[in-house]
């Protein structure tokens, strides 16, 4: 009987252990996608040169989506906490993008981005760079 729980106990373990696996994308800076409905795509990056940083984001809506919006963030590190530094924002229908570039100092920067579809909100912020 007590082997019998223990081994019942194990394979839940092991089960729950594995469907959690798949849910992982191991891409997306230790975040889990979420599953959208009206959301087909979307991503924000940030490439540092020579103190200038060039921050980008994109939203792509399925064929039921009539607006979209991205709100995009240019984030500095800053005695271990994110402060803003520059907000932007952009609106589109089916399908959004927004590019800017920004003349930056010295330190470890970061953009963060929330996306909306319709009445589908996600977010997503890049890895962060130093200069």
């Amino acid at each position: 009987m007590k082997i019998t729980k223990i081994c019942t106990l194990a394979l839940i373990i092991f089960i729950v252990s594995v469907n959690l696996g798949f849910c992982y994308d191991e891409n997306s800076n230790d975040e889990i996608t979420p599953f959208l409905t009206y959301i087909s795509s979307y991503d924000c990056g940030l490439e540092i040169i020579s103190g200038n940083a060039k921050c980008t984001s994109y939203i792509d809506g399925n064929s039921k989506v009539t607006s979209t919006k991205i709100s995009m963030v240019l984030q500095k590190l800053s005695s271990g906490s994110w402060i803003d530094v520059v907000k932007c924002d952009k609106t589109g229908g089916n399908s959004c993008s927004l590019e800017k570039s920004y003349e930056i100092g010295r330190g470890t920067y970061r953009v963060y981005c929330t996306f909306k579809a319709n009445s589908e909100t996600a977010t997503k912020k890049t890895v962060s760079k130093t200069y």
